[in-house]
């Protein structure tokens, strides 16, 4: 009789288990990233300075206005502009950006090491820019910041 009970009381135990592992939580979650996908207007202000021999050699300012598209990459990402990234929590990351160049008179290369923060309707991109040139046999680097603000169309 012992054993009895104690086999109905196992196989109720296991059955309560069973079932409470079957049940999905991921129902009533939302993706958090669904918020920011779609298009926004992007205002990039900054300055981008060439220097040869450490001195600057002149000064690009950076005021453009343009649309982007944002949508979800992966499984913790967004791609913004046609660039990944990551978000964790209310802040972005990325990788390093590398734009190299190779015009008939400039070779180089300029580097965007990018973070960010979200919040429901602007997302702030900081880039610090970094880089170097060659010309003619000179050689030099390039060095600033870019902020782009998105807001929602």
């Amino acid at each position: 009789m012992k054993k009895s009970f104690l086999i109905v009381i196992i196989g109720m135990l296991s059955l309560g288990m069973s079932m409470n592992s079957c049940s999905s939580d991921d129902e009533d979650e939302t993706d958090s990233r669904d918020q920011y996908v779609g298009t926004w207007v992007m205002v990039s202000e900054g300055t981008v300075n060439t220097l040869f021999n450490g001195d600057i050699e002149e000064t690009e300012i950076i005021n453009e206005t343009e649309t982007v598209n944002i949508s979800k990459s992966g499984e913790n990402d967004l791609l913004i502009d046609d660039r990944i990234y990551f978000v964790n929590g209310f802040n972005l990351t990325s990788t390093p950006y590398a734009n190299p160049f190779d015009s008939v008179e400039y070779t180089g290369s300029i580097i965007f090491t990018t973070i960010g923060v979200l919040s429901s309707d602007t997302i702030t991109l900081q880039s610090d820019v970094t880089g170097t040139w060659s010309y003619d046999g000179s050689d030099g680097t390039f060095n600033g910041n870019v902020v782009n603000t998105l807001s929602r169309m």
